[in-house]
């Protein structure tokens, strides 16, 4: 299948779920499901972020919480986890359910934007104080607590989107022609910026140390892009079963939309993983000016209340 990231050197281990990227297997009759097996978290990412991940099922389709557990390989495991299917059919089909939902998304995705604003704001400050990480470090699990839900509304279904909708356009059109109709659709606004601006990222699997350059993500949904493809105007003046237009022009437009909400996702949340790197590594520096990196790593292996402790008792040490 034809992936379209307008020219942006993406991490494909990082971005972009096939069907072959997922592992399953079975515990004492649970069924245990890895998304993205070649990603790996820290003890510290997988505390701050497993929250979201299981108030996912509750969020998106009123289910019981998931349960997710982090293996020897620094893997996550979910189980009670929504199948792609569930949560791609009522993407494609319920245009209520998922109205609503992208309201709460952008919601929670501009308080991210604002987060990583002030990060940014506190990083070039002359003094970077040990109360000013924790506050933001404490942010950062609130923020994952409330997007990540909405990260999934895509994350593991918008190849099945870009699927339905090369299905239905393969009906009326060459190769070369869909091509071009996914690859005009297929459009995100922040690809665009970061492109122009010199700024695309390459996120790390993980956070690292030293840190990854920080940059703030700029961009937006626009819903309207796949309105302004020439070669999908093209297919509409020449389509004559009214039915099947319809159907092919709505595939269309949710395989636009999933397609951004995916990038949104990339751009938007490694803008706030760099911004977290690039904070701990700061107060590390100003703390353990000779091996900074290590001291940053160390706290990578703590969970978020244990590290807020190692930052507040090496703080207090400093100003003895």
């Amino acid at each position: 299948m034809v992936r379209f990231r307008n020219l942006a050197a993406v991490d494909f281990t990082a971005h972009g779920t096939q069907v072959d990227e997922f592992l399953v297997t079975e515990i004492d009759g649970v069924k245990w499901t890895c998304i993205r097996p070649k990603r790996q978290l820290t003890r510290l990412e997988f505390d701050v972020k497993v929250e979201g991940f299981c108030q996912t099922p509750v969020v998106l389709l009123g289910a019981i919480p998931a349960v997710c557990r982090l293996d020897d390989e620094k893997r996550v495991w979910y189980s009670r986890f929504p199948e792609p299917h569930e949560i791609a059919i009522s993407f494609s089909l319920a245009d209520e359910w998922l109205s609503a939902h992208l309201v709460q998304r952008r919601i929670a995705f501009e308080a991210v934007k604002s987060q990583v604003d002030e990060i940014h704001a506190a990083l070039d400050e002359e003094q970077l104080e040990s109360e000013t990480v924790v506050v933001h470090l404490r942010s950062w699990k609130e923020l994952c607590r409330k997007v990540f839900p909405y990260m999934f509304l895509v994350l593991t279904t918008d190849d099945l989107a870009l699927q339905i909708a090369q299905i239905w356009l393969d009906r009326h059109c060459s190769l070369e022609e869909r091509t071009t109709i996914l690859a005009q659709t297929c459009r995100s606004v922040y690809v665009q910026n970061a492109i122009k601006n010199g700024a695309v990222p390459k996120l790390s699997k993980s956070i690292q140390f030293p840190p990854s350059p920080r940059f703030r993500a700029d961009g937006h949904i626009d819903r309207s892009i796949f309105l302004r493809s020439e070669a999908l105007a093209d297919l509409v003046a020449r389509c004559e079963p009214w039915h099947e237009l319809q159907t092919i022009l709505h595939f269309t437009e949710r395989a636009s939309l999933a397609f951004q909400l995916s990038e949104e996702n990339f751009y938007v949340m490694g803008s706030l993983t760099a911004a977290i790197e690039n904070l701990l590594y700061r107060f590390a520096t100003s703390v353990a000016t000779e091996n900074p990196t290590s001291l940053a790593e160390s706290y990578t292996r703590l969970t978020l209340e244990e590290c807020l402790v190692n930052i507040e008792s090496t703080a207090s040490r400093r100003h003895r």
